[in-house]
């Protein structure tokens, strides 16, 4: 019994660190700035387009909403979306703002926490304490 625990232990602690970096990876690949200079905005919030016939949500990748969710909820929020005018009102007056404009709507990620990789180090720490085992070693 005490094999088949330390065996799921440390699955488990392998993919949360592989699904770690798969989420770093797929947000650092699909969160760019994206050109406003057509008028496009794509809000992943409303599902929809604000101009109607535009595939404005193709111009450029957005981060899948299960990374986002996935971020926020196993994660411990260690990814930071920001954007230029942030999350705009609801009733889009920033958003028209910089469609006016003709700005860019300059966006970036940023690293809010390590929590994931600490608690993966945590987790190796206690497998190599009680059974002495690093995480490169297979169970």
């Amino acid at each position: 019994m005490k094999e088949r625990f330390w065996f799921v232990y440390y699955w488990l602690m392998l993919g949360y660190l592989g699904l770690g970096l798969i989420i770093l990876v797929i947000s650092l690949l699909t969160f760019h700035d994206r050109d406003m200079e057509s008028g496009l905005i794509c809000d992943r919030y409303l599902y929809e387009d604000y101009y109607p016939g535009l595939h404005s949500c193709l111009q450029g990748n957005n981060v899948p909403m299960i990374i986002y969710d996935i971020n926020e909820y196993l994660f411990f929020d260690f990814i930071g979306y920001d954007a230029v005018n942030g999350r705009s009102s609801i009733n889009g007056l920033y958003r028209n703002d910089f469609v006016e404009r003709k700005i860019s709507m300059s966006r970036d990620i940023s690293f809010n926490n390590i929590y994931p990789f600490l608690l993966i180090f945590v987790m190796t720490l206690v497998r190599w304490i009680s059974i002495g085992k690093h995480i490169w070693q297979r169970p």
